[in-house]
């Protein structure tokens, strides 16, 4: 069997890279960088969303302890 060289892979798409480098070209880099500020944006909506449910539960608890 043949050794292979000493390689990592990309963080992004996974091809093999030279051993120490990040991503196999700038495309990569730009598209990770993409999908991050895409994922953190959707986790700011999902907090967001808890946070406004959360006040409406604790919301309709109150009236409702207000009116029964």
């Amino acid at each position: 069997m043949a050794r292979l060289t000493d390689h990592s892979h990309c963080l992004y798409c996974g091809d093999p890279v030279p051993y120490g480098t990040e991503y196999c070209d700038e495309e990569c880099l730009v598209l990770r960088d993409y999908d991050q500020r895409t994922e953190k944006k959707k986790d700011r909506r999902f907090y967001i969303l808890v946070a406004v449910s959360l006040v409406a539960v604790l919301a309709a608890g109150g009236l409702a302890k207000i009116f029964l």
